[in-house]
């Protein structure tokens, strides 16, 4: 083979290379811009579906600029006659965190009844009584609720610790929650003073300025006590 054909082929095979070359180089190109574009629609799609609903309670959480809806699914209170006000304030949470209108509240409520407060409310519907949430909120309590000779502030002064201090506590806030603007020292008062002799007094040296604190060294010395009967015995 001569150097003129040997030339000639040398030339063709490096035109044949750059034009595979310039051929790979356009199809990754052209991949490459496949991509971008679907990333670009991927990325769309998301921000559009974790985007936070209008006239919802906030419970989203930002992650790497996408919001997401962290709504927690509630169950509406059951009621059997038992405490009342306590059951009123729930669902009225309920109807408040799902913007319930209110000519659906009293169709919910009834769907929740059960045992004697069934009974009751459907002897209500039936003669016409309940009109509204608020008719029906109202009778409710006249209902369920304490005698009307009943007196909450009366009840506080008056009681009294029987058992562990985490119970007397308990008592105490459910009383302490039908009184109103009632002064936070006489609350302390009325707290100390039902405790069990052997916390009292220690309780009442250290002056709590809070019921908080009060509930705090009230529990702190019952534990106290407990600790020294075990030793002693």
């Amino acid at each position: 083979m001569d150097q003129g054909t040997l030339l000639s082929q040398v030339v063709k095979s490096i035109a044949h290379l750059k034009e595979s070359q310039e051929s790979q180089q356009k199809a990754l190109e052209e991949l490459t811009q496949q991509m971008n574009s679907l990333a670009s629609s991927y990325d769309s799609l998301t921000r559009s579906q974790c985007r936070p609903r209008e006239n919802s309670p906030d419970g989203s959480v930002n992650c790497n600029g996408c919001i997401h809806i962290c709504t927690p699914h509630l169950e509406f209170p059951k009621f059997n006659g038992k405490d009342p006000r306590g059951w009123i304030y729930k669902a009225q949470q309920f109807f408040l965190y799902y913007q319930t209108p209110p000519q659906d509240q009293l169709l919910i409520s009834s769907i929740y009844m059960e045992g004697r407060a069934l009974a009751w409310y459907m002897w209500m519907d039936n003669s016409g009584a309940l009109t509204s949430w608020e008719a029906f909120t109202k009778a409710l309590e006249i209902r369920f609720g304490p005698s009307p000779f009943y007196d909450p502030v009366e009840a506080l002064i008056k009681l009294t610790q029987t058992a562990t201090v985490e119970d007397f506590q308990s008592h105490f806030e459910f009383i302490a929650n039908r009184t109103k603007d009632l002064p936070e020292p006489f609350m302390i008062g009325c707290f100390i003073n039902g405790l069990r002799e052997d916390i009292r007094l220690t309780v009442k040296m250290f002056k709590p300025t809070t019921l908080s604190s009060a509930f705090v060294l009230a529990r702190m010395q019952e534990e106290k006590c407990l600790a020294e009967a075990k030793l002693s015995g």
